[in-house]
């Protein structure tokens, strides 16, 4: 190899082999090793490369000088800013679809819901899941703490009592059968204990049965016996008290109301209590004012009616309705952008046949203004044109709607 008096040839052939077998390349396991190593051998001794490796280095050398000619051209230069931009738009867009990431334990609560995306915009109709569920409360204020919450979707059921954090009043205790003994920290029905979580940990729970509910293909909508005045109310507040509403956002699209949805059907009935109605079309008579058993039964009047596609089409609101005040009239639709002339007929369409909603380019603005609307209306679809509109007047126009 070389003398050992002296480092320099040694340097000089590390560096070689070096060359042939960089450390930054993974040829440990290759089997060109043996040809690279070979190849330096060869070289520090002097000998010429054979004619198959010099054809194959003048063909790799003139490869080389063209993409070097071609990178030095000016449209070489605009088409690799214009990728550039392309992917600085995708990663934008991203961003404003996917809301907050990361925020301290003390801040506000996270901007969890997820803007669906353009490749969403093609899917089959999304079929809406009827969840029945029911709240028993502290007492009747919306304030109220929640007590038991259960739900039911066809042979799926939820079931969880919760520590109420009010004193439950006695209108309360004689309607639910349930009461607190603070002292041994036990939740009585009917005079029997039965488990209780925190409130905070029943919702988790809760929002995780709907999860295990969710499929690409449907959308969740809460059904409730006097829901818009009472239970979703009730169930906003405590939501976001513990910070839990966007978070539960992401697995529902909204409500339903059954008290006005069986005024409609029977205008004949002298009332409208649960118990009345399970009376006259069922016959039957069961444990009212509890929560699962008012979920069973409200499931069963439903079916026996055979009109849920008119619940959920004249009886249902969106669930960024629903306000600590009660739920709002829909002034925040597509339609009322129309109305107002923020949107052309033609951008409404587009928008009513995407999965975007009044609510998504509301969260796009509050994100990040006028540059967020622009880099969810712009993305891409498949076949490379906007989703919406690249058009700035057009998103301008938006923006200044909700300045």
């Amino acid at each position: 190899m070389s003398k050992l008096d002296s480092s320099n040839p040694n340097e000089s052939f590390n560096n070689t082999v070096r060359s042939k077998a960089p450390k930054d390349k993974h040829y440990s396991e290759s089997g060109s090793l043996a040809h690279r190593l070979s190849a330096a051998v060869h070289e520090e001794l002097g000998l010429s490369p054979g004619i198959a490796t010099t054809v194959t280095a003048a063909i790799r050398d003139k490869d080389v000088n063209r993409k070097r000619t071609v990178a030095k051209t000016k449209e070489f230069k605009l088409q690799r800013l214009k990728l550039k931009s392309q992917r600085s738009s995708e990663t934008r867009s991203h961003e404003i679809r996917e809301g907050d990431t990361y925020c301290k334990s003390d801040s506000e609560e996270p901007d969890l819901t997820v803007i669906p995306g353009p490749s969403e915009d093609n899917c089959e109709h999304i079929e809406k899941v009827v969840v029945f569920y029911d709240l028993e409360t502290t007492g009747l204020s919306r304030q109220s703490s929640i007590t038991q919450i259960s739900a039911v979707c066809e042979e799926q059921e939820f079931n969880r009592y919760a520590t109420p954090t009010q004193e439950i009043s006695e209108d309360a205790c004689r309607v639910t059968g349930l009461k607190f003994n603070t002292a041994t920290n036990e939740l009585l029905y009917n005079d029997e204990p039965v488990s209780h979580k925190h409130p905070q940990q029943v919702l988790l729970d809760f929002i995780q049965f709907l999860m295990s509910l969710c499929a690409s293909d449907k959308h969740i909508v809460l059904a409730a016996h006097n829901n818009r005045r009472f239970d979703s109310i009730i169930l906003f507040n405590q939501l976001k008290f513990y910070k839990l509403w966007n978070h539960f956002s992401r697995y529902i699209v909204g409500f339903c109301d059954t008290l006005p949805f069986f005024k409609m059907l029977y205008p004949e009935f002298e009332n409208y209590k649960q118990e009345y109605i399970a009376q006259k079309l069922l016959n039957e008579a069961y444990s009212a004012h509890n929560a699962l058993d008012d979920c069973r039964m409200l499931m069963s009047l439903v079916k026996k009616t055979e009109k849920i596609d008119v619940l959920l089409s004249d009886y249902f609101y969106s669930s960024h309705q629903v306000t600590f005040q009660g739920v709002q009239p829909n002034k925040e639709s597509l339609e009322h952008l129309l109305r107002n002339k923020v949107l052309s007929r033609t951008i409404f369409k587009k928008l009513e046949d995407s999965t975007l909603t009044y609510n998504h380019l509301k969260i796009s603005y509050h994100r990040d203004g006028f540059d967020g609307l622009f880099y969810l209306l712009m993305e891409k679809t498949g076949s490379g044109k906007a989703r919406i509109s690249n058009n700035r007047r057009v998103i301008q126009k938006i923006a200044d709607f909700f300045f």
